[in-house]
């Protein structure tokens, strides 16, 4: 028996060695990050987000944002965002936006921050629907629009999940309102 085995080994060995190594997932970077095994996850994470994959670039712009397992590098950050919101990713998108509003990991570009909050915006994320509304509220990177801030506004009180998020945005509305009715038609 064990002569038998012998013989066997060198050919199970030899097909172990042809067989191609199992591809790490998307899912095996978030049991990783889960259990705080960052620079597991940045390396599973970097060699798909090389390849093209959304999800990992939005999670290693996170990684490098915010200094987990990795040094912290807003620019790397930035750069990842961008490929992910690129590619079509509404969280991407905003936190993209939000890198260009404060001028961090790129240089601070209200115009293009304010594209990028629009695009998230229009799928839905309440919060890229505030940040825009502030920013046509407030003039900044886009022409001062009151009534263009309303409406962003409105969608984003109707697509927060949170009662406190609602309310504020609520309150703001009629603050809003008022300054409509009291503004000199044109």
């Amino acid at each position: 028996m064990k002569r038998r085995l012998y013989k066997w080994t060198p050919l199970a060995l030899a097909l172990m060695l042809a067989m191609p190594a199992v591809a790490a997932t998307f899912g095996d970077g978030v049991t990783a990050y889960s259990l705080q095994q960052y620079e597991t996850a940045h390396k599973i994470w970097l060699e798909l987000a090389e390849a093209g994959d959304g999800q990992a670039q939005y999670r290693l712009a996170e990684l490098y944002e915010f200094g987990f397992g990795i040094e912290q590098d807003s620019a790397k950050a930035a750069q990842w965002y961008l490929r992910a919101a690129e590619g079509g990713d509404g969280q991407a998108q905003l936190a993209y936006a939000y890198l260009l509003l404060g001028g961090r990991g790129t240089e601070e570009n209200k115009a293009e921050a304010a594209v990028w909050f629009r695009r998230a915006a229009r799928k839905g994320n309440a919060k890229a629907q505030f940040e825009l509304a502030t920013l046509y509220f407030l003039g900044e990177g886009v022409d001062k629009n009151l009534r263009e801030a309303l409406r962003w506004f409105e969608m984003a009180r109707a697509n927060f999940p949170g009662v406190a998020d609602r309310n504020r945005t609520a309150d703001i509305l009629e603050r809003l309102k008022v300054m409509l009715e009291e503004e000199p038609e044109s």
